[in-house]
């Protein structure tokens, strides 16, 4: 079994390896159709938050990023051993959190690369680490969700009893 923390760096490896390939490899701009038009890699760089919001104060911003990051990593050791449901959405998060952080601190801007859409409607670009977090976040969320509707029924089950 991989402990969150090796989850958390395999995210952030495979993150930076594909943004280094993208960056090696395409010229910014540049997309090519991966399935159809449905799936297509495009270079494009992010100086704003996520889905290109632009923000007045990008230092801030990483402030912010980099304390968030350190209370889902205090979340990481307070449940790593309660099991996966618990520790992967964590786990998630803060793997892509870091990969994105990297490059905001480093280079001032994240590479995204991956566009998803059907013809001229189009999701905002994105890369690895922010699908991390997103899968992470409605993981964390339902598993939220269905934990406080259990807590539910074991109270209604005592108060019934």
């Amino acid at each position: 079994m991989l402990k969150p923390l090796s989850i958390s760096g395999l995210i952030v490896i495979f993150d930076q390896l594909t943004k280094n390939v993208v960056k090696a490899r395409m010229e910014l701009g540049e997309s090519f159709d991966i399935l159809g038009t449905f799936l297509k890699f495009t270079f494009v760089e992010n100086k704003g938050l996520a889905f290109s919001i632009k923000v007045s104060n990008l230092g801030i911003f990483t402030g912010l990023s980099m304390v968030a990051s350190l209370i889902v990593l205090y979340y990481i050791y307070k449940y790593k051993d309660e099991g996966a449901m618990v520790y992967m959405p964590l786990a998630l998060i803060f793997g892509g959190a870091i990969g994105n952080m990297i490059d905001r601190v480093l280079y001032s801007k994240v590479v995204d690369f991956i566009d998803v859409g059907i013809s001229s409607y189009r999701w905002p670009v994105f890369n690895i680490a922010d699908s991390s977090v997103f899968i992470g976040l409605v993981w964390f969320l339902i598993a939220s969700w269905r934990a406080n509707d259990y807590i539910q029924e074991e109270v209604q089950g005592e108060v019934t009893d």
